[in-house]
């Protein structure tokens, strides 16, 4: 995961648990928020589609370490799962 000193966020990556009910709409949601505020959102292939010009899909070879900072929808396992990743 890269640092961030004084750096501007401009991409926002967003990983959801999809075991997790209603953490698809959540996601949703949430991406629907950040690109109304002008963020770039990276999403983990397969996971969620969301049609938009700001969206932006990686493999998880690149999406890990791709965005500024990732949003992690899911509990305490798959937030541990993200930033071993990460």
């Amino acid at each position: 995961m890269k640092k961030l000193v004084n750096q501007e966020i401009r991409e926002i990556g967003v990983y959801l648990n999809m075991e997790k009910k209603d953490s698809k709409s959540l996601a949703e949601r949430c991406i629907a928020y950040l690109v109304n505020r002008g963020f770039k959102i990276a999403l983990l292939e397969g996971q969620i589609s969301y049609q938009h010009e700001l969206v932006h899909y990686y493999p998880s070879s690149i999406f890990y370490e791709q965005p500024d900072c990732i949003l992690v929808l899911g509990g305490d396992g798959t937030l541990l799962s993200v930033a071993r990743k990460s």
